[in-house]
């Protein structure tokens, strides 16, 4: 029997944190749909790969976690890293079917799959849309990530070509790797015989070409699934409906302004449209949609617009970058979105520079800026969808606890094993996580090594620690190489510790010599 079920198991999925599996973050895109956003003291996360969301999400929150991913490699790196927090965390080396059937599990109020959903037949399908039916508790979230139609219409081919060729056409004994590298020359191949289907359909050449330039881990676990299936969604509202559930808008805040992904002609047509899926279908072809982020409610609680405005206003939102860089522009649906600076820089400049912005206070900077508040929302969406800015929640002295010594750890080990040079910082002000580079982690460590100091003498203790278990910063670099970039670290390190203080992200021993240090 084929324990994989069709999926990749030969290499992991490569390690990445999702924001929107963050059940906080979400409130935002809840209000913004005018749904009420439950309290979620349970949480689930379906097929979670290597763990980081999943054990970020529990060291930052008091949220109870549980999760499945059938990839034993992936439960015990999801294992591993929640240990470094203790938070109450039960990731299973299980299937679907496994998991799903157990009898200790309790209900949930948010239950999340990133892309699951595509790579999974339809009987797994089935098990989840049962699950989702027994085990979202009433009033609870579901959040349901992707592929869809119009927006894969075009590579689907392509797809389905380099899949038949790791199939068909490879060598006996190959790698996973060396199968993908052999069926991506043969397109390329292919393109350079100048096919009709490409000339006709010029984004597929354009969506290889840019697909070239991704991890080859992604690549992999994308392109040679056996159950790959991109759903229009009209197939996923037929399928959750039945599961009781009622489409509740997109995750993705930014998706929520209309004139950044519609035009005014677009927009009229969609508000005659009344309802929901036909007009997200609509939405889907206007823009091209090719991955969806949903969310999906079990028993919504719908809210009027004064009551929602009210609740929007009363969210805090918490910088996870340096005031100076929370972007002004976001990729959406008519493309590059770019807000103006001496408008809405002072909306980027406030909440920078302080912890705990209310939506309402920056709703009063915007009216001098001569901004509605409806562009102070839009501006804020645009920023937490870049990830530069979080939704805020209350915290605990004890989740704290946890996210430090998450972080600690995170700064010890995994910035020395990493081969990527983004992780991220669990942070109890947001429930969620805060980018940290590879370099600034092994800074933060030497901190907790050797306390405060100079630039030299903190990346000689990060060079030493790399050294000690036999690594490099980045593969080929050499050592005086690996000792500016490091020297350059502290001083980015020393610009973020504010703000890693502000998030409660900042491990206890850093953040008490770091306030030693400004005290002398």
């Amino acid at each position: 029997m084929d324990w994989s079920d069709g999926y990749v198991t030969e290499i992991g999925y490569l390690p990445g944190y999702i924001q929107e599996l963050n059940p906080n973050r979400a409130r935002l895109a809840l209000l913004m749909a005018g749904i009420a956003p439950p309290k979620v003291e349970t949480a689930c996360e379906l097929g979670f790969g290597q763990g980081v969301s999943l054990a970020v999400h529990a060291a930052a929150s008091d949220t109870a976690w549980w999760g499945c991913d059938f990839n034993p490699s992936h439960a015990a790196n999801a294992q591993r890293l929640a240990s470094a927090s203790g938070a109450r965390v039960e990731a299973a080396a299980q299937s679907f079917a496994e998991f799903c059937a157990r009898p200790d599990l309790p209900e949930f109020d948010f239950i999340g799959l990133h892309g699951v959903w595509s790579w999974v037949d339809p009987s797994n399908r089935a098990i989840i849309a049962d699950f989702l039916t027994r085990k979202l508790r009433v009033g609870g979230v579901a959040y349901v990530s992707y592929n869809t139609y119009p927006g894969w219409a075009a590579f689907a081919p392509v797809r389905h070509l380099i899949h038949q060729h790791v199939q068909r056409q490879s060598a006996p004994g190959d790698s996973i790797a060396a199968r993908l590298d052999a069926a991506l020359a043969h397109v390329e191949t292919l393109i350079a015989a100048d096919p009709a289907f490409f000339r006709s359909t010029p984004l597929a050449e354009e969506r290889f070409k840019m697909m070239r330039t991704l991890d080859k881990r992604y690549l992999i676990h994308e392109l040679m699934t056996q159950h790959w299936t991109p759903l229009p969604v009209s197939e996923m509202a037929s399928t959750l409906e039945a599961a009781r559930l009622s489409y509740a808008g997109s995750a993705h805040p930014l998706d929520h302004v209309g004139a950044m992904n519609l035009s005014p002609q677009q927009i009229a047509i969609l508000e005659g449209t009344p309802d929901p899926i036909h007009r997200e279908t609509l939405r889907d072809l206007f823009v091209n949609q090719q991955f969806r982020r949903d969310l999906w409610v079990k028993g919504p609680t719908r809210l009027d617009t004064g009551a929602a405005h009210a609740a929007l206003a009363g969210l805090e939102v918490e910088p996870l970058r340096l005031g100076s860089e929370i972007r002004l522009k976001a990729r959406a649906g008519r493309g590059e979105i770019a807000l103006k600076q001496e408008a809405f820089g002072a909306l980027s400049q406030t909440i920078g520079a302080r912890s705990g912005c209310s939506i309402a206070g920056l709703m009063q900077i915007a009216r001098t800026k001569g901004l509605s508040p409806a562009h102070c929302l839009e501006a804020i969406a645009l920023f937490v969808a870049n990830g530069d800015v979080g939704v805020a929640q209350a915290a605990s002295a004890s989740v704290a606890a946890r996210a430090q010594s998450y972080n600690a750890q995170l700064c010890a080990r995994e910035a020395v094993m990493a081969d990527d040079d983004l992780m991220q910082l669990a942070c109890p002000r947001t429930g969620g996580g805060a980018p940290i580079s590879k370099a600034q982690a092994l800074i933060l460590h030497a901190r907790a090594l050797v306390g405060t100091g100079e630039p030299a003498a903190l990346a000689e203790a990060a060079l030493a620690h790399l050294r000690a278990h036999g690594r490099t910063l980045k593969r080929g670099a050499n050592v005086e190489a690996e000792r500016t970039a490091l020297i350059e670290a502290v001083r980015q390190t020393e610009a973020r510790l504010s703000l890693w203080r502000g998030l409660g992200a900042l491990p206890e021993a850093v953040s008490a010599k770091a306030a030693d240090s400004a005290a002398a």
